[in-house]
């Protein structure tokens, strides 16, 4: 059920992916409202989160091995983990100006990055015979949309 995000990676052809992404940049949009501005606070959460869910996931993966095959349709908790990564700078520092569209852009650039896997992210993707491969493809995903998304945002 982690795996999955509560079955959530179960949804047929794929939509379960785009869901659970869908689904955590609203889920983290709405904590961030919920959140103290206190960026040491921010940093504790958010980085505990990415920590445990990296460190869990990092730890259930084999235990789903079929064969040779760890990545799964099914598993989509590394879609959280990268969303986590994509939104965690603004949420932490710079609070003020993390709005709803700055949410779903985020959420639009690691979609991008997660599905095309450009620069790097399709040779970790490559890597099924390492399970931290299915992880990491994603937390690259999410730091590339992040930096992205710093770099537009300073050329406007």
């Amino acid at each position: 059920m982690f795996l999955s995000l509560c079955g959530i990676g179960f949804l047929p052809k794929r939509i379960g992916a785009g869901v659970a992404v869908l689904l955590t940049g609203v889920l983290l949009y709405a904590l961030h409202l919920l959140l103290p501005v206190n960026p040491l606070y921010r940093f504790a959460l958010l980085g505990g989160m990415a920590l445990v869910t990296f460190a869990l996931g990092a730890k259930a993966i084999p235990l789903a091995k079929d064969g040779s095959l760890y990545d799964h349709h099914w598993i989509v908790i590394d879609e959280l983990l990268g969303v986590l990564l994509a939104f965690a700078p603004m949420m932490i520092w710079r609070p003020g100006e993390f709005m709803f569209v700055t949410a779903a852009a985020l959420t639009m650039l690691f979609g991008f990055f997660d599905h095309w896997k450009p620069l790097g992210i399709r040779s970790i993707d490559a890597m099924e015979d390492w399970p931290i491969a299915v992880l990491l493809d994603d937390c690259v995903a999410g730091v590339y949309a992040a930096l992205v998304y710093f770099v537009v945002e300073r050329l406007l």
